[in-house]
């Protein structure tokens, strides 16, 4: 599990609990469909408890990526067609949902990207808030989209 963290634990912190854990305003739920995975975006804000997901923070390198823009949120609410995610999103999907985890955030698909007040107000950041995921992947070292 090469590039894969698991979550810092500090002496001060507070524990994290079901109520006080951060949960970015949109995930990607993963569904199991017969013999492939069923991918969409998810609010949050309906959500009566707190969910376990894990973070993807990668290069977004210099190819096309699909992404989450105001023309395809409603379409990407009900599903985001497998195939066009790039290898490294379909790489850690599938290894979300391996480790019976249903929930990933990825900056690309949960941050509408045409829209710079969703960057201002949902965006992650790099560090603290991505502490209290599950799982992080760091893929920087993939570079390019294949």
């Amino acid at each position: 599990m090469t590039g894969w963290k698991l979550p810092k634990k500090h002496e001060n912190c507070r524990p994290i609990t079901p109520s006080s854990r951060f949960l970015p305003r949109r995930l990607l739920e993963i569904n199991h469909c017969q013999d492939s995975l069923l991918v969409r975006v998810c609010e949050t804000n309906s959500f009566k408890e707190s969910v376990q997901y894990m973070a993807l923070s990668h290069c977004w390198g210099s190819g096309d990526v699909c992404r989450l823009l105001s023309s395809n949120i409603d379409a990407y609410s009900r599903e985001i067609p497998f195939d066009n995610l790039s290898r490294l999103f379909q790489e850690a999907i599938k290894f979300t949902a391996r480790a019976q985890v249903n929930y990933i955030w990825i900056d690309a698909l949960c941050i509408i990207q045409d829209s710079r007040k969703d960057w201002k107000n949902r965006s992650i950041g790099d560090g603290a808030d991505l502490s209290e995921c599950s799982l992080q992947y760091r893929g920087y070292r993939f570079c390019g989209w294949y």
